[in-house]
């Protein structure tokens, strides 16, 4: 699995003008895209977007190999009704 299997993963945050929820995607994260709150329309974006972004990009690739090799170890037995 690749960052861009996930890239749709949204976030829920409270806008940091008015407190009401703004939805966020991790890839308006990784993009760097302002965000208009629904509420009060204030445009906002995350701060330290890159760095947030390529450590979220490392975790998810460490977890991804965590469970590539979990899966490795499953075995097979045969099923005779």
């Amino acid at each position: 699995m690749e960052i861009g299997g996930i890239s749709n993963y949204i976030l829920d945050k409270k806008c940091p003008n008015c407190g009401g929820q703004t939805r966020i995607s991790l890839n308006d994260i990784i993009e760097q895209r302002i965000i208009i709150c629904p509420t009060c329309h204030t445009e906002v974006r995350p701060v330290n977007a890159e760095e947030i972004a390529k450590q979220a990009k490392q975790k998810i690739e460490l977890l991804t190999k965590e469970v590539q090799a979990l899966l490795q170890n499953i075995k097979l037995e045969v099923y005779e009704s």
